[in-house]
């Protein structure tokens, strides 16, 4: 960064001698260089800078030239009379928004939407972003089903954004899993195991609704259980409107917590925030998830 003078004199400097009068009105001589020439008027300044706050090495800094120089994820933007500033966010390989939760199970809930506010998690004191290879859901089988066969599930997973009273998909992945059981046979389906989805993708930060919604075509989903976050509402989990107020339908705790107040088999492109229903039992009870990457 260089400070010169603004005003620029084109015309050229004097050499040699010149005559000049003196502090006694007489004239006398001296050499050109000695005075004020119009190569003085664009000549720069030396700065000097002090730094203040969390400083590193040296706290203060002068030159004819001080070069701002950005470091570590500081990145720096130069336009007409502008500096930009930026810090690119970090990057989680785990994305887990229930890890402080208590957890219970429930079963599979054929066509329900569920949706939940998600933010991405902090990374080195501020939001970052999520690179993920894969969304991990927790099941368990319940080995007491007392039949042979084959069913078949189908998971769903949204990310939205939203914009005023509406949430709009961004991001998105889904896929079935279909599993043989036999209860004299059980053992691999037995406790809690991750059914994963293969999804390479980064999530940048910022806040979002997370959408699952999950189906079946046999009746066997009612022995399929999943991990649940029970943090949430009262026994029923369910919110039932506002303190001192009658019992109502409310799309809160936080705002956008809950149920879509339609089933659906697919993912919807948009859905409005009034159409989330906090009040519909098991409304808050909702599935667990989480993002991973690598062997985390």
């Amino acid at each position: 960064m260089a400070v010169s003078h603004v005003f620029s004199n084109a015309r050229a400097d004097w050499t040699g001698t010149v005559t000049i009068f003196n502090s006694q009105a007489s004239t006398t001589t001296t050499a050109a260089t000695d005075l004020v020439r119009p190569v003085d008027w664009d000549s720069a300044h030396n700065e000097f800078i002090t730094l203040g706050g969390n400083t590193s090495n040296a706290s203060t800094v002068s030159g004819t030239n001080v070069v701002l120089h950005g470091l570590g994820g500081v990145t720096l933007v130069g336009s007409t009379g502008t500096i930009g500033i930026s810090v690119a966010p970090g990057t989680a390989s785990l994305w887990h928004a229930f890890a402080d939760n208590a957890i219970g199970f429930n079963v599979l809930n054929n066509g329900r939407v569920f949706v939940m506010p998600t933010p991405t998690p902090i990374v080195a004191g501020r939001r970052g972003d999520v690179q993920m290879d894969r969304l991990c859901r927790p099941f368990f089988l319940n080995d007491g089903i007392g039949t042979t066969g084959t069913f078949t599930w189908s998971h769903s997973f949204g990310l939205y954004t939203r914009n005023a009273s509406t949430l709009s998909l961004l991001y998105s992945t889904s896929n079935t899993q279909s599993v043989t059981y036999d209860p004299t046979a059980i053992t691999s389906l037995q406790g809690v195991k991750l059914m994963t989805i293969p999804w390479t993708t980064t999530i940048p930060a910022g806040y979002y609704y997370a959408v699952i919604i999950e189906s079946s075509s046999t009746s066997i989903d009612d022995f399929v259980f999943q991990p649940m976050c029970m943090s949430k509402g009262n026994v029923n989990n369910v919110l039932s409107g506002f303190w001192n107020s009658a019992s109502t339908r409310v799309a809160a705790n936080p705002w956008g917590w809950g149920t879509h107040s339609v089933t659906s088999s697919a993912l919807p492109s948009s859905m409005a925030i009034s159409d989330i229903n906090a009040s519909n039992t098991g409304a808050l009870f909702q599935p667990m998830w989480f993002g991973i990457n690598g062997t985390v």
